[in-house]
């Protein structure tokens, strides 16, 4: 093969990554802290400290590679929200007290770019592996390109490296699976245990897995030769029980030897904090029941470090006690079709018609052994569990099951082949030519609505939602509106001349970071009760709009004439602004 042939495939991959790059690092420079990364940025910093209450809801993996830039910053240690284990509250101090908030956040986000171009590369070899060289460079446009993956990429967030770890938990699980040996058993101990350290919700790569198992236990994944299908194992007289209790063993044995990957996260630190009496309100926060129990025997038999029992047990205990905005209703408590509408209306049409031509054609796209079902059982058991979750809050939490979802979209190229189905054209030879022509039209439009959207990747929405504009009456919260936009109004008081504005902010950033003169919109009036400030400029975040956040009767009753009304502009798409009529 031609040395330029063989170069084609990673320079395609790496001009992807290099497009990728400059568009999340353009964007994240102008974007304030969304509302959960201050408390991350502290969380980082203690962790390096050996303290880990800080943000016990995720573990600290991706805190600790984002907070590495920073060196030796502060934290406020003798602060009684961080001692309560509140780290929510004192990020926004560290970031104040560093001097310089904004370009303290930037430097904790270039980890977060490593990320994104990890998971494009990710994608790349996993759809190349699967189905050659042109889906693996469809797979490469797919995630390079994803708006979600651009918008939550940079963020000191955990869900893009949730993403990246689980998707390479769940491969060398599969792999494990198919040939198992000292080295599959170790690279899928070690990635499992690289996602348990990155987000709790790599536990469903448990039932995952077990269903992938139970799938291979009853028809095999050899092929006969010349057939194309595997033979079930009952007809070759092995016992599908047998199978899967050799699969569930090679498990549970991959499951023990990832928990050294989870203690060195931890610093091989059992105790939360360094004070010894450091107490983490255990009973309030963990369930009762069986898997209470389960999470106290293994805290008092010292498996796992305290802080990650504690955390799991808090989001397994966690009762959703904030709205769920959907379809322009908010509503306290999960709906289960949020993430279903989430998907269709924050993922590109590109994308959508990729994943039904998949769909459409699955028989002849499918492989002779059958891979589909790693990524099948990965998105089925995770998408089960976050459809009956009632915590309904972002699109992002879906980000684990990306990746697995672009490759299977990426397949379709393989349509392009002569063996194309006749339907596709009346001349069999125009036929791919035909199809390749298409599918290239649907993925430059991806890559085109992405560069359309620069840098508001996080306020995308499709034209299902009616784009941007019409999202906010679709979807709040991190799909449109998660404090980012600070510096956007910034710019536009300065251009429009605007000395003060009246400011409901839903966020965690300090307005004044960015040159804003602001008061409070919301205001008590003579009688005691909640009104609007009198003011030529009030602004809202979008999320606070639509009734999102907890409110009183007299807050709903004063936020009803701007919620009657078009904003007068919408700025970044998530803050609005009115003016004085």
């Amino acid at each position: 093969m031609p040395a330029w042939r063989r170069l084609a495939f990673p320079g395609a991959v790496a001009a992807a990554v290099g497009v990728h790059l400059a568009l999340a690092e353009s964007s994240q420079r102008t974007r304030s802290p969304t509302v959960d990364e201050p408390g991350h940025l502290v969380a980082g910093l203690a962790a390096w400290r050996g303290d880990f209450r800080g943000v016990p809801e995720h573990p600290p993996l991706a805190f600790l590679l984002g907070t590495l830039p920073l060196g030796d910053r502060p934290i406020p240690a003798d602060d009684e929200p961080w001692r309560a284990g509140k780290g929510w509250r004192a990020g926004p101090v560290v970031l104040a007290a560093s001097g310089d908030p904004h370009g303290s956040m930037v430097a904790a986000r270039r980890a977060g770019l490593a990320w994104g171009a990890a998971l494009v590369v990710l994608v790349a070899l996993w759809a190349r592996a699967w189905y050659g060289t042109q889906a693996g460079l469809a797979g490469a446009v797919l995630a390079a390109f994803s708006p979600a993956v651009l918008a939550h990429g940079p963020l000191l967030t955990t869900d893009v490296p949730a993403a990246v770890a689980q998707s390479l938990a769940l491969l060398g699980g599969a792999r494990m699976l198919a040939r198992p040996s000292a080295g599959s058993l170790s690279a899928a101990a070690t990635a499992l245990g690289l996602a348990l350290s990155t987000k709790f919700s790599a536990v469903l790569l448990g039932p995952a897995l077990v269903l992938l198992a139970a799938w291979r236990a009853w028809r095999r994944a050899p092929v006969v030769h010349g057939t194309g299908s595997p033979v079930p194992a009952r007809l070759r007289g092995e016992s599908p029980a047998a199978r899967l209790a050799a699969s569930a063993l090679l498990l549970a044995l991959a499951a023990l030897l990832a928990l050294p990957v989870v203690w060195a996260a931890y610093g091989f630190r059992f105790r939360a904090g360094p004070e010894p009496g450091l107490d983490l309100a255990w009973p309030a926060a963990v369930p009762g029941g069986l898997a209470g129990g389960a999470l106290g025997l293994a805290r008092d038999l010292r498996l796992l470090p305290e802080a990650w029992l504690y955390g799991l047990g808090s989001m397994l205990g966690k009762v959703p006690g904030r709205k769920t905005f959907l379809l322009g209703e908010a509503r306290l408590g999960g709906q289960p079709l949020y993430f279903p509408v989430a998907f269709l209306v924050k993922s590109t049409l590109a994308t959508l018609a990729l994943l039904a031509l998949s769909g459409l054609w699955r028989r002849r796209l499918r492989s002779p052994d059958g891979r589909e079902r790693t990524a099948l059982a990965w998105i089925l058991v995770y998408g089960a569990a976050a459809i009956a979750s009632g915590l309904n809050i972002g699109e992002r939490h879906l980000l684990p099951i990306y990746p697995a979802l672009f490759v299977l979209a990426s397949r379709v190229v393989n349509l392009t082949s002569p063996c194309v189905p006749r339907t596709m054209g009346s001349d069999p030879n125009s036929s791919p030519r035909v199809a390749s022509l298409g599918l290239a039209a649907i993925l430059a439009a991806h890559a085109g609505t992405a560069l359309s959207v620069h840098p508001h990747h996080l306020a995308y929405f499709n034209a299902l939602a009616g784009g941007p504009e019409g999202g906010r009456r679709a979807l709040l919260d991190s799909n449109l509106d998660w404090g980012q936009d600070l510096p956007a109004l910034a710019e536009w008081a300065r251009r429009e001349g605007v000395p003060e504005i009246a400011l409901y902010y839903f966020g965690t950033a300090d307005p004044s970071w960015y040159g804003i003169r602001w008061r409070p919109l919301l205001v008590e009036g003579p009688d005691g009760r909640t009104r609007l400030a009198d003011a030529p400029v009030r602004a809202i975040s979008a999320t606070a709009w639509g009734g999102s956040l907890h409110e009183t009767p007299d807050v709903t009753e004063a936020l009803a004439p701007l919620r009657a009304r078009e904003p007068d502009a919408a700025i970044g798409h998530s803050i609005l602004v009115f003016r004085e009529r």
